[in-house]
């Protein structure tokens, strides 16, 4: 059948039309794989420049020789100028493996570095002689850990029963800092966040109170997990923030909490688990985690504080594997090969990752953890507010700062992979499988398997 030229003009207006669609959507997509852009079109610059600090001195980023620099802030914003003397180090554990290190800065009036300084690096702040220079290397937006701490401390703030030295504490025991710029010997390095520690300040504790502690976890051990009664006190079990060496005692003050995790039969504890554990931290744990998908936060970056050596209460620290971002900055989620080979449990963190005294908590009181999560539904945990939190701090940076930054640092793992746009589509879904999961938790809690699968080592 032959077409007349009328049709064979139509055939070929459909056929281009057809072209260009598929060459646009191919754009697009390439467009979207290969940029580095943080913030969407049209994002409003920053009304301020970022906070600036200097550093003089043998800085390296290849060995960790605990220079000794000399420190000076500027901030226009704020007012705030410090000039100081610094012990440097690298902070972190797998961190230090990266291109661009976090530093631990110890702050002195001078040189001979005998007396300390302590200072407020922003108004309305604690005074501190020790903070971190976070480089945030996995996380591209430089956000996830501040807004996450930010949302913490929300919920420490109005959690029933939490110990009165977190509400004494800066930001509710949760970290808290601000983007800044650093250049080194005349060298720009680029955007960090400075912000406050991890060490007894942080959770308002005296260190010179046996009884105060706080405990970590480094990996995903039968003894991290709350499976063995022989904890491991190194640096792939269990290790102290507070004090810097535990006494025996206090070990045998934390193995009683496990001892009790691990023998207690069901009616048991749920009757004395008030005894040996701030419950409600715990739920907050398991919730907040769940929402915004903290993959290493359960087993990894398991933390634990006491101020009577009795009752733990667990709290929240190191949060940018978050709302999407794996463990190395390298996949998003979905991405099963990668938590399959480093999580229990093919990283299922609706039980807890084989976590067994969050199980047992969640368990035994499934009443609790549904109308807390209903309760910070309401105000505290919204999309509304997750979404201004990454949109303030991300702003604040803006769009030149970050590029000129991975111009500084080109192996920045999730510069391609995450942006404001894409945490925006993860808080979408992480509230909708959150609000699925725990407005009827009492029974789905039923129909979740808490077994436990030990992780396969990584090659």
């Amino acid at each position: 059948m032959f077409q007349t030229k009328k049709q064979r003009h139509r055939w070929a207006l459909a056929t281009l039309i057809v072209v260009i669609i598929g060459l646009l959507i191919g754009a697009f997509v390439w467009i979207r794989a290969t940029s580095t852009r943080q913030l969407p079109l049209g994002t409003p610059q920053p009304s301020h420049k970022l906070a600036t600090v200097k550093l003089t001195g043998p800085l390296s980023q290849t060995t960790d020789t605990h220079p000794v620099a000399t420190f000076k802030i500027t901030d226009a914003k704020t007012g705030i100028k410090q000039k100081a003397y610094v012990k440097m180090q690298w902070q972190g554990q797998s961190s230090r493996r990266y291109d661009k290190k976090n530093w631990k800065l110890k702050f002195y009036r001078d040189k001979k570095l005998k007396h300390k300084l302590k200072w407020r690096a922003q108004p309305g702040w604690k005074k501190q002689s020790t903070y971190v220079l976070k480089a945030n290397y996995i996380d591209a937006t430089q956000a996830r850990n501040l807004v996450n701490a930010k949302l913490w401390s929300s919920m420490v703030a109005t959690r029933d029963g939490a110990p009165k030295q977190l509400a004494d504490a800066q930001n509710n025991g949760a970290v808290t800092g601000f983007p800044v710029k650093v250049k080194t010997n005349g060298n720009q390095w680029g955007v960090y966040t400075l912000n406050t520690a991890k060490n007894a300040k942080l959770w308002h504790m005296d260190k010179h109170n046996r009884e105060h502690m706080a405990l970590s976890s480094n990996g995903w051990t039968r003894s991290d997990l709350f499976r063995a009664d022989d904890v491991d006190f190194n640096a792939t079990g269990w290790t102290p923030d507070v004090p810097k060496t535990l006494s025996t005692a206090q070990k045998d003050e934390f193995r009683r909490l496990v001892h009790f995790v691990n023998t207690s039969d069901d009616h048991q504890f749920k009757a004395k688990a008030g005894n040996y554990l701030d419950v409600n931290s715990v739920i907050d744990m398991y919730l907040f985690t769940n929402l915004i998908h903290d993959q290493d936060g359960l087993g990894r970056n398991f933390e634990l504080v006491t101020y009577n050596g009795q009752r733990w209460s667990a709290t929240m620290y190191d949060m940018d594997s978050t709302w999407g971002l794996y463990e190395n900055g390298r996949h998003l989620y979905p991405s099963g090969t990668a938590v399959s080979h480093n999580y229990p449990n093919h990283g299922d963190l609706k039980t807890a990752e084989g976590n067994r005294l969050i199980q047992r908590v969640v368990q035994a009181y499934p009443q609790r953890v549904q109308a807390r999560w209903r309760q910070l539904r309401k105000q505290t945990l919204t999309p509304t507010v997750v979404n201004q939190d990454f949109t303030t701090l991300m702003t604040q940076i803006g769009e030149q700062n970050y590029q000129q930054t991975f111009k500084l640092t080109p192996g920045i793992p999730s510069k391609r992979l995450t942006s404001l746009m894409q945490v925006r589509r993860s808080i979408k879904r992480q509230f909708k499988d959150s609000d699925a999961l725990f407005n009827n938790y009492t029974s789905n809690v039923q129909h979740l398997k808490f077994n436990y699968v030990p992780p396969t080592p990584v090659q």
